[in-house]
């Protein structure tokens, strides 16, 4: 795996991330930002590889050690927006 650069990733591609980390699904990724279900896996399969994950636990894992997966388990079904 190459090493986890923030930096590489779009606006969208992390919005992505955060979705993912939330458990939601493609479907539901795409009704919320309001993009096609093809649209959200190709940024899946661009962020993973740009940061060299082959899996999506790589890709959760890499995500949280550069901060884009924040877990406040004092809030569970805290809502956000983008």
């Amino acid at each position: 795996m190459k090493v986890c650069n923030a930096h590489l990733l779009t606006h969208r591609e992390r919005q992505i991330i955060e979705c993912l980390a939330q458990g939601w699904t493609t479907k539901e990724i795409a009704g919320k930002l309001y993009i096609s279900h093809h649209t959200v896996d190709s940024h899946r399969k661009n962020v993973c590889t740009k940061l060299g994950a082959k899996s999506s636990f790589q890709l959760g894992a890499c995500a949280e050690r550069l901060g884009l997966i924040i877990h406040d388990f004092t809030r569970p079904n805290q809502s956000w927006s983008f």
